[in-house]
């Protein structure tokens, strides 16, 4: 009887080490995957361009292309991978008057700190509340493009929330886009950064434009579909293009017009 306990009492423990173990990796990957940060020479890569550095009580934030205090103002959140000044792309996307601020992640591009869910979040709220200050004759419109749209609906939470809300190849729930590349594992269980889009904007009273790329192979048009359904006041556009061609199909506008 002893010796069965004893094997019983062994077995629970390799169980339970097989099961931090796979935490502990399961826990690496996901950051690895989530979150690509490269750290380029961001003013090289400026040079030539309308954006200069942007600071938050001297803090490194991201980069601006400002143009007049009275234009609208657009705050943007990009995907995971490389950093802010990678998106100048992106700038025909806005009205030649718009005022442009590119966030940058931290552990981004020159910004300290550590990727993730809480740390995005935390900056997207710091960045929003620092225009909402600065600009406060207009109200701000929010980009969040792929992971981005993690901290954009987010923000759609908050007291003060922005006047318009604009998503493009948009996640409904993270952890629905885990299960769909591990299906044969209970990884929401054990995913540490849950943005949950469809809760967050489920009462913004604001206007919310979805675009889902019918071609998107990293986060399928469905998100998109799905997370449209969850407020009422969302307009849902499908663009004919991948994941990453969604700059040739958008042209950005605020809400009244």
């Amino acid at each position: 009887m002893k010796k069965i306990t004893r094997k019983i009492i062994t077995y629970f423990f390799i169980i339970i080490s097989l099961l931090l173990l796979f935490l502990f990796l399961f826990s690496r990957a996901e950051n690895l995957i989530l979150f690509q940060p490269t750290h380029e020479n961001s003013e090289k890569l400026a040079d030539g361009s309308k954006f200069t550095k942007w600071y938050i009580d001297g803090k490194y934030s991201g980069w601006k292309r400002l143009t007049d205090k009275d234009s609208r103002t657009w705050l943007y959140i990009h995907g995971n991978a490389g950093q802010a000044i990678h998106r100048l792309y992106a700038e025909n996307c806005f009205d030649v008057n718009d005022n442009i601020f590119i966030l940058e992640f931290p552990g981004y591009g020159e910004r300290k700190g550590i990727p993730s869910k809480e740390s995005f979040n935390k900056a997207a709220l710091e960045a929003y509340c620092y225009l909402n200050d600065k600009f406060s004759e207009s109200k701000i419109c929010i980009l969040g493009v792929s992971i981005g749209s993690g901290p954009a609906c987010y923000l759609a939470e908050k007291d003060v929330s922005p006047e318009k809300i604009v998503l493009i190849t948009p996640f409904d729930k993270l952890a629905n886009v885990a299960k769909e590349i591990i299906p044969f594992l209970p990884v929401s269980l054990f995913m540490d950064n849950k943005w949950d889009n469809v809760n967050a904007i489920k009462t913004y009273n604001g206007l919310i434009e979805i675009y889902g790329a019918k071609k998107d192979r990293v986060i399928p048009v469905k998100h998109a579909v799905n997370l449209s359904k969850a407020n009422k006041n969302t307009k849902l556009l499908l663009i004919p293009c991948g994941h990453n061609e969604w700059p040739y199909f958008v042209k950005l506008k605020r809400q009244e017009d």
